[in-house]
């Protein structure tokens, strides 16, 4: 028996340009690591009911800058030359965000997708009457990630790819 390695690279996703007036930079976001806190937080975090949230799944990320290149693809990277900089991003999941709900793998990256900020709970009425929840399963965010960590077989690597696929279409970076 001998040692099986495996090559890997990291996990890079293409997200959306960001245009100053006149100026455009190409972006891409790499994924750095992820702190899954399956523990109560200590200190006082709440949600909007005033219950403890239960934990959190963090991803750390920096965004990558690129200066755009012929025909609109990625050119060369810009971090350091002209004040442009890399920068982390984090994306938490903390139960402060509704997101669509699944009970399998294969549907769970497009069921992680944002709804909305937690406080849409306070007006149960939004989500009667053609509503944006109305007829859907919904949950937490935090507790969407633990369902899945504790009942379905997940290619994390996919997962982490939709979360920041799913940030980008949000406006997050």
């Amino acid at each position: 028996m001998g040692l099986i390695r495996y090559s890997q690279s990291a996990i890079i996703v293409e997200i959306s340009d960001k245009v100053f007036g006149g100026t455009t930079l190409k972006r891409k976001v790499r994924f750095d690591n992820m702190v899954y806190d399956q523990g109560g937080m200590q200190g006082g975090i709440t949600t909007i009911y005033g219950n403890s949230i239960p934990g959190s799944v963090t991803l750390n990320c920096t965004v990558l800058l690129f200066a755009v290149g012929a025909g609109g693809i990625y050119g060369d990277p810009l971090s350091g030359q002209a004040g442009f900089n890399d920068y982390p991003k984090v994306l938490r999941a903390d139960n402060s965000t509704l997101v669509y709900a699944a009970d399998d793998a294969e549907k769970a990256v497009v069921a992680g997708q944002l709804i909305g900020d937690a406080s849409l709970e306070r007006d149960p009425s939004s989500f009667q009457d053609g509503g944006i929840l109305d007829g859907v399963d919904y949950m937490y965010e935090y507790e969407f990630f633990r369902r899945l960590a504790q009942n379905v077989p997940v290619v994390v690597d996919e997962l982490i790819t939709g979360t920041i696929q799913n940030a980008d279409a949000r406006g997050v970076f």
